[in-house]
């Protein structure tokens, strides 16, 4: 009734955070090698469009959805089943290898799209957009401002995880955020004060 497979709710329903999963380092590289096959597989298992929704939507031929499905289960992400069913070897909310090879090909590119959409929205109040500030704290605080921004993430990673299982019917806003720690004074080094 309440339309949750029984794997997310029995997910739901562990107390413990059991619901981050990396790819493993060759998933990943090819993935940052072939970035459409990760967009593929993002829009089944993220998104849950079903095969017919992605094909009508990229307009993608049956050998292509084909080559697309065959090429994610011999990554070990899913098996294909009669029919072209999908079972997902994988659950929950993606955390990609710090540092990895996704990061380290679109992490630049990703930061670039963030900043010019920033700027192109300044007016928009849907773009929850701060500048960025400079004090200084001690070292304790400093790491108590750390501890209390990761724990604003995986709070809402979690809330946002649960509620795409409850919530198939709500339409959500898709969101982006980032936020930065910088230990050291960036202002100072764009300080240019010279003889006039």
């Amino acid at each position: 009734m309440a339309d949750i497979s029984f794997p997310d709710l029995v997910n739901l329903a562990n107390k413990e955070d059991a619901n981050d999963f990396s790819f493993n380092i060759l998933q990943e590289t090819f993935f940052a090698k072939n970035p459409h096959y990760y967009y593929f597989f993002r829009e089944c298992f993220f998104e849950k469009k079903d095969l017919e929704q992605i094909k009508k939507e990229y307009k993608l031929s049956d050998k292509s959805v084909l080559k697309y499905i065959l090429g994610l289960e011999k990554l070990g992400l899913l098996e294909v089943h009669p029919g072209n069913r999908l079972r997902f070897l994988v659950y929950g909310k993606l955390r990609w290898l710090h540092n990895g090879p996704w990061m380290k090909r679109f992490y630049p590119e990703f930061m670039k799209k963030i900043v010019q959409l920033q700027l192109e929205n300044l007016d928009n109040e849907n773009f929850r957009t701060d500048f960025p500030g400079f004090f200084t704290l001690p070292q304790r605080t400093y790491e108590d401002f750390g501890r209390e921004i990761q724990e604003l993430e995986i709070k809402y990673r979690e809330i946002a995880f649960r509620d795409s299982l409850l919530s198939s019917h709500e339409e959500f806003v898709p969101v982006t955020w980032i936020f930065s720690m910088i230990p050291m004074d960036v202002f100072a080094l764009e300080t240019d004060i010279h003889n006039i």
